[in-house]
């Protein structure tokens, strides 16, 4: 309740996400895609796999030697990883919260309307909530609860790693506009208490119940292990990152003299379009595609003007944990003849000046659709 009141009560959220926006304008507008922030955009998957791999490992030594009692802490990172990331944090509620991200917000380049922590949206429509890039370096804190008494020089290099290394990428997430503040602390908040509860359950005093690993039948839970490894191998590639920019400027010369048509296309995201009279130059449009999976996945985009013509067409092959497109266009109604928009499930956004005659629409989505006042689509 501590962590959430400030969100609830007052716009500091906004504040800090405005603020990080004009930061990132002030030094150009591409701060988010230097190396340094890119670096921790990558870092999570490969700790995942390293802190998973040594508590599977671990776990496997304390099969076989059981003496060196590994067992159990082994079993104790895998859980931590397993519940507090994977369980709780993104298949719960990352994937089912519906927050949107700052990015994806009314003021922020987005059409959604921003919900404050714990406020639930429609699930599917944002994956703000929490920060699943900061679970990982925040479960650094279950080595920090297992080598504080018998390995104190460990323990206070584990928890100054999970200090430093939560702040990093948490800090890109945000700058990115990822993210909001409250998302990153939540983040962290739910992985302390997994690695709080489950060291209390496996490691302080674990229950008389817990069978002994000496017990346990070697072949089937080395398999399980590889299982666990393989699994864990596969999360990491599918939170592969990716992103790619378009932008295109055609003028009336490019167009053509007569009529022209403007054709999109575009996966789940947003589309919006102003339709000006008068701007210059006719058209203009600019957007990115970004997500997460396999390192396989590709991104296509067709982007072009010919005369009575303009288009732009997005489409991602491979398989993705996530994926949102976001498309702006503005552009000169005059001779505007006809306008097609076609995704799955993009929210579609007109905005036109009243009177504005309609040109020729057809628009299929799942989505929201915003259209100004007495015009209709047809799908």
């Amino acid at each position: 309740m501590l962590l959430t009141l400030p969100f609830w009560l007052s716009d500091l959220d906004l504040r800090v996400a405005h603020a990080l926006l004009a930061w990132n304008h002030a030094q150009g507008g591409h701060e988010d895609r230097r190396w340094w922030w890119v670096l921790a955009y990558h870092l999570p998957p490969v700790l995942a796999v390293l802190l998973g791999g040594g508590g599977l490992l671990a776990i496997a030594i304390g099969l076989w030697k059981p003496q060196l009692a590994s067992f159990r802490p082994g079993l104790y990172i895998v859980l931590v990883l397993a519940l507090g990331s994977g369980l709780i944090s993104n298949a719960v509620l990352k994937d089912h919260w519906g927050r949107p991200r700052p990015r994806d917000t009314v003021g922020l380049g987005g059409s959604w309307e921003y919900r404050a922590p714990w406020d639930k949206g429609v699930a599917g429509r944002g994956k703000s909530f929490p920060c699943g890039h900061a679970t990982v370096p925040a479960a650094l804190l279950a080595l920090w609860l297992l080598w504080r008494r018998s390995r104190p020089r460990w323990a206070g290099a584990a928890l100054a790693a999970t200090i430093a290394l939560t702040a990093y990428v948490s800090a890109a997430r945000m700058v990115e506009q990822a993210h909001w503040l409250s998302d990153v602390l939540w983040a962290i908040v739910i992985m302390a208490c997994v690695a709080l509860v489950l060291h209390r359950w496996l490691i302080a005093a674990p229950p008389s119940w817990l069978v002994d690993p000496a017990r346990l039948p070697r072949g089937p839970v080395l398999a399980a292990c590889a299982v666990g490894l393989g699994a864990l191998a596969g999360a990491a590639l599918l939170a592969t990152p990716f992103y790619r920019e378009i932008a295109l400027r055609a003028d009336r010369e490019q167009l053509g003299s007569g009529g022209w048509e403007l054709a999109l296309s575009a996966p789940e995201g947003a589309i919006e379009i102003a339709l000006q009279p008068g701007v210059s130059p006719t058209l203009t449009i600019e957007g990115s595609v970004r997500g997460f999976g396999l390192p396989t996945v590709r991104v296509h985009c067709d982007v072009g003007s010919a005369p009575g013509r303009a288009w732009a067409h997005l489409a991602i092959e491979g398989l993705t944990s996530e994926q949102v497109a976001q498309l702006r266009i503005v552009a000169d109604p005059a001779q505007l003849s006809a306008l097609r928009v076609a995704s799955d499930a993009a929210d579609i956004i007109i905005t036109a000046p009243p009177q504005l005659p309609q040109p020729a629409l057809q628009l299929r989505t799942t989505g929201r659709l915003r259209l100004p006042e007495g015009w209709a689509a047809r799908d």
